[in-house]
């Protein structure tokens, strides 16, 4: 959404400027090119059939207040689902620390995050296993908040909020070290255009509609025998490949609308050879 004379353009998108990692804006010098953001707040409001509503804040205690006057039971509930996902982050972030975030150099496998959340079960099945619904209804009650909740683990998914592996979308939209949902001063464009060349590595990029963001979109390909193969070499377990490529549109339609297809077949020299000719 475009207003004339506004400062802002506005995307359906904006809300994945939170997730920019602290060091790739300090790295490229954003804020000297004029990239500027602006945290949402209230994050969410949800209104209900019964005429009620909920309105989510950045400050917690008023949240909770809005609970408390919705459904006072689950105040206690809500700030117990709160923690788990910080204590997710926490784990996974170590407030941008390079030495310990995990989003600084190679990602972890599976067997290393196990490890990394050894004393923390809950938090653990979270990150494989959990469905969005499972996490939401053993911490409240109130079906309307459960509504309200449920949505967090089905944004930019086919997925519906019990299927497995959904309290994970939650928690990754939880990982920003930004403060939160945030709009960027001229639109998401403004990325791109302060320094010219931005990469996006996403597997969901045509589900979420980010492709709309790019100028050209580029699908590396690779048959799905080898895909698996080189998953479990990662240390991915049994079926996680075919839990996460549910959540993805087939491999023809990726193949259709990029401007670009790489062969990844092999081997790396190939790879690498068609990259530099794009």
């Amino acid at each position: 959404m475009i207003r004339p004379n506004d400062r802002f353009m506005i995307s359906p998108c904006a809300y994945l400027v939170g997730l920019l990692h602290p060091l790739v804006i300090e790295e490229l010098e954003l804020p000297r090119y004029g990239y500027r953001t602006f945290v949402c707040d209230p994050t969410q409001w949800t209104p209900f059939e019964d005429g009620t509503s909920l309105t989510q804040w950045l400050d917690e205690d008023r949240t909770a207040k809005e609970i408390e006057a919705l459904t006072p039971g689950d105040v206690e509930g809500y700030v117990a689902y709160v923690e788990l996902f910080r204590r997710i982050r926490s784990r996974l972030r170590a407030g941008g620390d390079p030495a310990r975030d995990t989003w600084v150099g190679d990602a972890p496998d599976r067997a290393a995050l196990e490890e990394l959340f050894a004393d923390d079960p809950e938090a653990r099945e979270v990150l494989f296993d959990a469905s969005i619904a499972d996490v939401v209804e053993r911490h409240v009650r109130d079906e309307r908040l459960r509504i309200a909740l449920h949505g967090q683990g089905i944004i930019g998914t086919f997925a519906g909020p019990r299927d497995p592996g959904t309290a994970w979308i939650h928690a990754m939209h939880s990982l920003g070290l930004i403060g939160g949902w945030s709009y960027v001063e001229g639109g998401m464009g403004r990325i791109s255009r302060a320094r010219g060349w931005v990469v996006l590595d996403a597997a969901l990029l045509f589900e979420t509609g980010a492709d709309a963001l790019c100028d050209k979109v580029v699908f590396v390909s690779a048959p799905r025998e080898l895909r698996a193969r080189r998953t479990r070499a990662r240390g991915w377990g049994p079926g996680e490949l075919r839990r996460r490529e549910r959540f993805q549109f087939p491999v023809a339609y990726k193949k259709k609308k990029a401007d670009y297809v790489i062969d990844n077949t092999g081997p790396t020299s190939r790879t690498e050879e068609q990259t530099r000719k794009i």
